[in-house]
């Protein structure tokens, strides 16, 4: 048996009995509660080992729960968990000092995975050891970076960790999927707020002027350089050098590149002075980066020395359970500046936002969803608001089907069944997840005869 105690605070009944369960099988001493207040006081009663707490807990919250714990026992180990993942809570959370932060449904297997870990001596980085310290701030809403996909939770999870390294980072994804803001999130959960972030877009600049761009120039290297100036390398000193559209980066400068990669160090066009820097590079694509190697048109050397680390961020076609989210997020977001009282979607425009396929992925939503708040007229966005390539099927019609022929009940069919799969069934997990209240999700439960296949 072992002699440690972990304390569970989640408001879901399932989720305690499903954890404790479990961790008491392991052999560990399990207290649970569902109110943020009664935690605290088990905590400061029982002063358990290991703390895995609910962030949207009632009374007191989970951030408020780890504030109280750092400063009166900052060496306990916690853990926050919560349905409703953003990549802006995990870098608050790791920045406040949690152990770890893991989306709902938990992995069962990794939570006992991780109190192995932390309450059997295995070799573990204390939280933030040797990380710079920051704010704590989240993103302001224009740099919101929302779901509960399973693919985005993973994302979730893994910003926090790779933050703490030095690692250079490749992220891949569609255009218009938040690249750039993945990149601001690694910098900002490692960095402190006066550390700089540096973004160059390769695609935007002429291949001629890209090289200087980079890397600055001495006075005189070309014909209008009356003056010397540092690069864009030189200003990321300290931070991290965001390279967005490395794939448009021209081969004569790849080679570049990747002996500055190598070295840390480099030599101004037109100079013959060595400058070296300390700095993470974060680099982006939205090409295939092993098709480009294939066809010559990429250096394999430079491809393995971005790829330490890779994310990849999944078109929003592949995400659609995060749609409700997101447009909660981008209401949240223009309402106040359109100055309107537009506060939801009506349900009949939610199924042709589920139902489309987003070519433009998360950035044409947030354009359909700005347009829809300025041509909304009461406090709901509704079919008339949105584009008219989201309100036609393929024969014109605008009822019954989504923008790619899907039939809507169908689909909205489909998403409470996989809501309800990755949920084990769990009808106010599931309910969370969709972005709706339980209510509306029985509802529809009972429209599609659901009620008599899942657990209440």
């Amino acid at each position: 048996m072992k002699e440690t105690t972990i304390l569970i605070a989640d408001r879901d009944e399932h989720t305690l009995q499903a954890l404790s369960s479990r961790l008491r099988e392991e052999g560990y001493k399990v207290d649970t509660c569902r109110e943020g207040k009664k935690a605290w006081h088990l905590i400061q009663t029982r002063q358990p080992h290991l703390i895995l707490a609910e962030l949207e807990l009632p009374g007191m919250n989970g951030m408020d729960l780890l504030e109280g714990i750092r400063q009166h026992l900052p060496d306990t180990a916690v853990i926050l968990t919560t349905a409703q993942g953003s990549i802006r809570n995990a870098v608050q959370a790791m920045k406040l000092g949690a152990t770890d932060y893991l989306t709902k449904p938990v992995n069962l297997r990794e939570v006992v995975k991780q109190a192995s870990s932390l309450l059997d001596g295995a070799a573990m980085t204390p939280p933030h050891a040797g990380a710079p310290s920051g704010d704590g701030r989240g993103f302001a809403p224009s740099e919101t970076v929302v779901g509960t996909s399973a693919s985005m939770r993973e994302i979730f999870e893994l910003v926090p960790r790779v933050a703490r390294s030095g690692s250079n980072i490749l992220i891949t994804g569609e255009t218009g999927t938040g690249k750039e803001l993945v990149a601001r999130a690694i910098h900002r959960a490692g960095y402190s707020p006066q550390a700089p972030l540096v973004t160059i877009d390769c695609a935007a600049i002429p291949e001629n002027l890209l090289e200087s761009e980079l890397f600055g120039y001495a006075r005189g290297a070309f014909t209008s350089a009356d003056r010397s100036k540092a690069g864009q390398i030189e200003q990321a000193h300290g931070g991290t050098l965001f390279l967005d559209e490395i794939g448009e980066m021209p081969l004569f400068l790849q080679k570049k590149m990747l002996r500055f990669l190598q070295e840390k160090a480099f030599v101004r066009v037109g100079d013959t002075r060595l400058r070296r820097v300390d700095l993470r590079i974060i680099a982006a694509t939205n090409k295939d980066l092993e098709a480009e190697i294939s066809r010559g048109a990429w250096r394999e050397d430079l491809y393995y020395r971005l790829d330490v680390i890779r994310i990849d961020v999944p078109p929003l076609r592949r995400r659609k359970e995060d749609i409700p989210s997101l447009v909660e997020a981008f209401l949240e977001k223009y309402a106040p500046r359109c100055n309107t009282a537009v506060r939801g979607v009506s349900q009949e425009a939610m199924d042709l936002l589920t139902g489309y396929d987003w070519p433009g992925n998360v950035r044409e939503l947030e354009n359909v969803i700005e347009r829809a708040v300025v041509l909304a007229c009461g406090d709901a966005v509704t079919p008339s608001c949105l584009p008219e390539r989201l309100t036609a099927d393929k024969s014109g019609n605008t009822e019954g089907a989504g923008a790619n022929g899907c039939n809507l009940p169908e689909m909205e069919r489909a998403l409470l069944q996989q809501a309800l799969r990755r949920t084990q069934g769990n009808q106010s997990a599931a309910a969370r997840e969709l972005g709706i209240s339980r209510k509306r999700l029985r509802t529809k439960m009972g429209r599609h005869g659901m009620l008599n296949n899942s657990s209440a």
